[in-house]
């Protein structure tokens, strides 16, 4: 996989993994609204499947606790081994899991966030966008 590079003339092209339906539709919601392309996905096998199917994001937003066997950390340590200047942003509800098992250069967001929260987030995962 080879990833594109964002560029302020397209949307920027992110791919939302999150187990639960109801946080999933208001993220992609929110995002959709400001302008970006969404791909989502329920579970972190899915997501690499839509990756392996030509999904080829510029940021990866990923729960941090996905349902075995592909959870968030590992799900964007091989989406960034095909892509290694893939954006990631890990969303938790476990306020005390920092980002230190992740990928270097991830954001983490922590749940609940509000919307501005979350376009923060984006624009903090792709610097120079």
């Amino acid at each position: 996989m080879s990833l594109s590079t964002a560029s302020a003339d397209r949307p920027v092209r992110i791919l939302v993994v999150e187990d639960d339906t109801a946080v999933r539709d208001v993220v992609v919601t929110v995002l959709s609204l400001a302008g970006h392309d969404i791909v989502s996905a329920g579970s972190g096998a899915d997501a690499l499947r839509e990756a392996a199917g030509g999904v080829y994001p510029d940021l990866l937003l990923t729960d941090i606790n996905l349902p075995a066997p592909v959870d968030g950390f590992t799900l964007a340590r091989q989406m960034r081994a095909d892509a290694p200047a893939l954006g990631v942003i890990y969303m938790s509800g476990d306020s005390d899991i920092g980002a230190s098992r992740g990928v270097a250069g991830s954001v983490v967001l922590a749940k609940p966030f509000r919307r501005g929260a979350l376009l923060d987030a984006v624009t903090q995962a792709l610097p120079g966008r």
